[in-house]
């Protein structure tokens, strides 16, 4: 029965051909070929073989050996050899039920072929790619310019309302002086237009605020998506391009250009202007302003030390979230100046009865005695002209405690944060829960 198997074995063996000279061999494991394309070495011992193929069927042996096969790369010495000789790998492996060794090999000159021609592919697929690249950098790159351009106006546009607003707000004053009887209504009406010539203030530095945010959050991806796109260029140029880093590189644009887009809608749900006062939660408000300067806060070296709990409110949601936007620049410009080595913010939420109690410090030294009291009347600051309009702090109160019915307060703190003692301004808002 054993040698019926063997036989049947040999003949199936020697039937098996594929492309024009690959095949399948077998061998003892004495070295006897029991199986070969070439006929002349069928049943052949390793003894009457010369020296060269004596040396590969020792190979073929010794890799036999491992329990899961072996490669094995040699020269042959026979059947369809050209004037250029190619070299071969084979793979071989023991079958203990016969005790045979058996095995197949592919020539390398048509491996090399196959791989160049995946190499002409490649490199024709990578000059479309980086084609597309160019051509979508250059679209991201218009855009930008043009929303850039549009926001330009805009700005523009409404400084020369508000121009057009206080002029006409003064010659209006000056015909209300002339009429005595109406006194009461003038002051009354020019405490309303103060207020929203203030709001407008405001909302007009922190629109030019925001401007600076922007460009601190556009500027990492930006350059990240540069460094991707150029490095893909460089590395075709230089013939070193592989598939895997392409398609990282293209991820990693692609993951970036998705930030540009959040950060547009960020800033852009920040600037709508939605007096409707609804449901929402303090802690993901407290996210959003935090999103919105963290790229400020981080150039700064600023850590924002952040304890918050879900907390539901009713109100304007986007103009409280305009004044801790203004407190929180505040701390950031007091840190900017101070001459600490640590800079924090701490932000902190706790409940009491049906109050939220919304707690905003830093360790920039505290405000000075003389002005603490002074620090939300409008138009006063510390800052330069140039920095500062006086407005942020007071629109704050107003916002608070006008507009949401709310308390603040301020006061210089001393505190311990990981073993060390700081000095800063705390800020301590009261909302009510409904």
């Amino acid at each position: 029965i054993q040698k019926k198997i063997e036989k049947r074995s040999k003949r199936i063996l020697n039937s098996i051909k594929y492309n024009k000279d690959e095949y399948v061999f077998a061998i003892t494991k004495e070295g006897t070929t029991l199986s070969h394309i070439n006929k002349t070495f069928i049943n052949k011992k390793i003894q009457s073989l010369t020296k060269v193929e004596q040396d590969i069927i020792s190979n073929i042996l010794k890799v036999a050996k491992i329990e899961k096969g072996g490669f094995i790369e040699y020269t042959p010495t026979s059947h369809n050899l050209k004037d250029i000789v190619s070299k071969k790998i084979s793979y071989v492996k023991t079958f203990p039920e016969l005790n045979w060794i058996v095995g197949t090999g592919q020539y390398t000159t048509k491996v090399i072929k196959q791989i160049n021609k995946r190499k002409e592919e490649l490199k024709k697929e990578l000059s479309e790619a980086t084609r597309a690249i160019i051509i979508i950098s250059v679209f991201i790159s218009i855009i930008l310019i043009i929303a850039l351009a549009y926001l330009s106006y805009r700005l523009q546009k409404r400084f020369q309302n508000y121009e057009n607003k206080l002029k006409q707000k003064n010659k209006t004053l000056e015909e209300l002086n002339l009429n005595l009887e109406n006194k009461v209504k003038e002051q009354v009406d020019n405490i309303r237009k103060k207020d929203d010539i203030l709001n407008q203030q405001s909302k007009l530095a922190s629109m030019g605020e925001m401007i600076g945010n922007i460009a601190h959050q556009w500027r990492q991806p930006l350059s990240t998506i540069s460094t991707a796109a150029s490095g893909l260029k460089m590395q075709d140029e230089m013939g070193i391009l592989k598939k895997d880093m392409m398609y990282h590189s293209l991820d990693t644009i692609v993951q970036n250009t998705k930030i540009l887009s959040q950060t547009i809608d960020d800033f852009r749900n920040f600037f709508k202007k939605n007096k409707k006062q609804n449901n929402f939660n303090i802690e993901e408000t407290i996210k959003k302003v935090l999103s919105l300067i963290s790229a400020s806060l981080k150039n700064n070296n600023i850590h924002v030390i952040s304890q918050t709990r879900p907390f539901m409110l009713y109100g304007l949601e986007n103009e409280l979230i305009q004044a801790l936007l203004n407190i929180l620049t505040n701390s950031k410009d007091a840190l900017h100046e101070s001459n600490n080595e640590d800079k924090f913010i701490f932000i902190n939420i706790e409940d009491f009865e049906e109050k939220i109690i919304v707690e905003i410090k830093d360790n920039a030294g505290g405000i000075e005695k003389g002005i603490i009291e002074k620090v939300f009347e409008p138009y006063f600051t510390t800052k330069f002209k140039a920095q500062g309009t006086g407005i942020g702090l007071y629109m704050t109160r107003t916002i608070i405690v006008s507009h949401m019915k709310g308390q603040i307060s301020v006061e210089n703190v001393n505190f311990t944060y990981d073993s060390k003692e700081y000095i800063g301004a705390l800020f301590k808002i009261v909302l009510d829960k409904k």
